[in-house]
């Protein structure tokens, strides 16, 4: 037969009558249920503590647990009365001590014994029962701190048992917390108070109080019985959480690597009270060393406080907190500043002991009047403060803004609170307030604004009593921008220059150019054209992002100018353009030269100017005029003896015998280049050519009929 796991005692199934009188335990479910790593971890640590003592220690001491029992109830049969509690504790006693009815061959003497408390936390006399109507008298072993907050003492000096009318979870009688979990909320044991009597459920969940775990735990793996199974060598191995009498259990008792385990053979299980059975109960020896050494070891404050006849020893606690609020939400924070207490219990409008520990923090959502009650306990005693506060509660973690931000919708990628691109925000602040400070620097009850990137504001206002409100939560929002437009030109291109547009980062768009879209072209995130109109031209481009927002880029607006002038130069004999434009027609005197449309080089140029006549996008564009001069052009024509001086020139050139006024002239220079010209100079005043840069010039003049031509030097 395969062994069943120990988790699954809160679903075992059995007949009514067995059922009756064996109640089942949910320990190992609460236990698997807040076994973290680090609780593991310190459990384990806990038990290679108790395995180092020395066993047996001690042995013969009597060890008394002081115990409080809180009825639970409903005004129903489970409100026991007083003599219930205390038979019940009685037969505890005699199944501890192995004692009639309840002795056993096989059981041994605990030397541990309950005794209901005679004294309560503030050294009062107490019966040791109290009791607190309540529904939490039914109620699933998950809400067990809903039961607990109800009434606990101080856990470190008393042991706390609650009755309770019913566990609802299937299978579960009653439940105990353990070693690990000493001093904390959960500190104690519950059990339905139907098994209080004539019945071993408080002696089994007593076991799991002192650190012993089902002899079932584990099952049969046993190759170390200190550390495997219920980690006591004296019980042997468990593979089913029900015991008949005479069971043969598991086969593995002398796999045991330690030495520790005195079985030397097969045996069959023991009537345990930590496994379920109906035949006698008893406690192994092991088991009774390990729960007295966690009494001695661990939960030792039992043993050395007060409760069975004797009070409080020295001073007494102090209780004292510190609060600290916070200005823009309900939230208080307590700090405990007792004097004397290690066991600090909160409760918070008579809520119950929910929070044990040295901090409580509340967030409070109406502004009250509340009262926080501290409890402390020491060695000394217990003392309680009582905190009346009435906590400034904003409406809404906004307040004091009122609307404007519900458009917001979580981001795609992040699910972070998000605006589109261009949205108009407008904030609305409660105009019951007096003065009003945004952290944009508004001061007015609204804020408007057209959202162009993310942003976080918070609002301070002044109410009529000068209390300063400030909307803890931001708001805040993300805000996605529209793609980069970027041109691989400035704003201003020649004609037919290639312009290319790109959205950064990409995206698919559609580009637009003036007020319509750019018919035919695929949604791209690019744009490629030739320039070709004279007017401003704005270019852009619209995409929906995968918010669902629809984004317009910035524009670009592009400027076509005409195509600079091209440029003649003399390279030998030929003249060569520096550039190509479209219809390109060489001119000289004579008229178009046909024969080198669209040439840019005319081969063995004539003596004689020359220019180069473009077309494009619908404007004429001319060159400059250059002259190539004959190779044997004379210094002076032949004539009636015009000489020009002074010869180097500076500023003014000037010519004898003068010229009449009516003859014009122009100068070209070492290129062939036309730098000056003038129909009508002054010869009188000579030629001003003081501008022209130093060089070898040719200076050629119309008179007498003829064209005539003199070289000269500017200095």
């Amino acid at each position: 037969m395969r062994p069943r796991s120990p988790l699954l005692i809160a679903f075992v199934l059995m007949g009514p009558s067995v059922r009756a009188q064996v109640p089942f335990c949910g320990a190992d479910v609460l236990r698997e249920h807040a076994l973290t790593p680090e609780r593991h971890a310190a459990e384990d640590a806990l038990y290679q503590r108790l395995i180092d003592r020395a066993p047996g220690r001690d042995r013969n001491d009597l060890l008394t647990l002081p115990v409080v029992v809180h009825v639970i109830h409903r005004n129903g049969p489970e409100n026991v009365a007083d003599s219930v509690v205390q038979l019940a504790l009685e037969q505890a006693n005699a199944r501890l001590q192995n004692a009639a009815p309840y002795d056993d061959a096989t059981g041994h003497v605990s030397d541990i014994q309950l005794c209901l408390a005679t004294v309560d936390p503030f050294g009062l006399p107490t019966t040791g029962i109290t009791r607190r109507e309540s529904p939490r008298t039914v109620h699933s072993i998950f809400d067990q701190l809903d039961v607990k907050a109800t009434v606990r003492w101080d856990p470190l000096r008393y042991l706390n048992v609650w009755l309770v009318d019913s566990v609802t979870d299937q299978g579960i009688d009653g439940y105990s917390s353990f070693p690990s979990d000493m001093g904390t909320a959960v500190d104690g044991i519950v059990m339905e108070v139907r098994y209080l009597v004539n019945n071993a459920l408080l002696v089994h969940e007593l076991g799991h109080y002192l650190g012993l775990f089902h002899t079932f735990q584990g099952l049969c793996l046993n190759l170390n019985c200190q550390l495997n199974g219920d980690r006591i060598c004296d019980t042997p191995p468990d593979w089913s959480n029900w015991f008949s009498c005479g069971d043969p259990g598991c086969t593995t008792e002398t796999q045991d690597t330690t030495g520790l385990s005195p079985f030397t053979g097969d045996v069959p299980e023991l009537p345990n009270y930590m496994d379920y059975t109906t035949c006698p109960l008893s406690y192994s020896q092991g088991q009774v060393d390990r729960m007295r050494e966690v009494l001695i070891e661990v939960r030792s404050a039992l043993l050395e406080g007060y409760g069975c006849g004797a009070g409080p020893t020295g001073a007494s606690p102090v209780a004292s907190c510190v609060i600290d609020s916070s200005e823009c939400t309900g939230r208080v924070a307590f700090t405990s500043s007792s004097v004397g207490a290690d066991v600090l219990q909160w409760n918070v409008d008579s809520t119950g002991w929910y929070t044990l520990g040295a901090e409580l923090v509340v967030d409070f959502d109406t502004p009250g009047p509340h009262v926080v009650t501290l409890l402390a306990s020491g060695p000394g005693g217990a003392d309680t403060v009582r905190i009346e506060l009435e906590p400034r509660v904003p409406p809404t973690p906004w307040y004091p803004v009122l609307s404007g931000f519900e458009g917001f919708f979580p981001d795609i990628y992040t699910g972070a609170p998000t605006l589109c691109y261009g949205a108009v925000l407008d904030l609305v602040a409660d105009p019951l307030l007096t003065s009003f400070l945004w952290t944009t620097g508004a001061t007015t009850s609204t804020l408007t604004m057209v959202v162009d990137s993310s942003f976080a504001i918070r609002l301070t206002a002044v109410d009529s009593n000068g209390l300063a409100w400030t909307n803890c939560a931001w708001i805040e929002a993300g805000v996605r921008p529209p793609s980069a437009l970027i041109a691989n030109t400035n704003d201003t291109v020649y004609c037919n220059q290639p312009v290319h547009l790109e959205l950064l980062p990409p995206v698919n768009a559609q580009w637009y150019i003036g007020g319509g879209m750019i018919m035919g072209h695929p949604l791209t995130y690019y744009y490629d054209h030739l320039s070709t109109h004279f007017f401003p031209l704005p270019y852009w481009a619209g995409y929906t992002d995968p918010n669902g927002c629809v984004l317009h880029t910035d524009t670009f607006t592009l400027v076509t100018v005409p195509t600079v002038p091209p440029v003649i130069t003399q390279v030998g004999s030929d003249l060569v353009l520096d550039t190509g434009c479209m219809n390109l027609s060489w001119y000289t005197a004579g008229g178009s030269l046909n024969q080198y449309f669209g040439q840019t080089t005319l081969p063995d140029a004539a003596p004689g100017c020359y220019w180069v006549f473009c077309h494009e996008c619908g404007v004429p564009v001319y060159s400059d005029t250059l002259c190539v001069l004959p190779t044997d052009a004379p210094a002076h024509a032949s004539g009636p003896g015009y000489q020009v001086f002074p010869v180097p020139v500076g500023d003014r050139l000037r010519m004898m015998p003068r010229p009449t006024s009516s003859a014009s002239a122009e100068v070209i220079d070492a290129a062939g280049r036309r730098v000056w010209r003038d129909p009508t100079p002054l010869w009188s005043e000579g030629l001003d050519v003081g501008d022209l840069p130093p060089g070898l010039y040719l200076l050629r003049a119309w008179m007498d009929g003829a064209e005539r031509s003199w070289r000269f030097v500017k200095d």
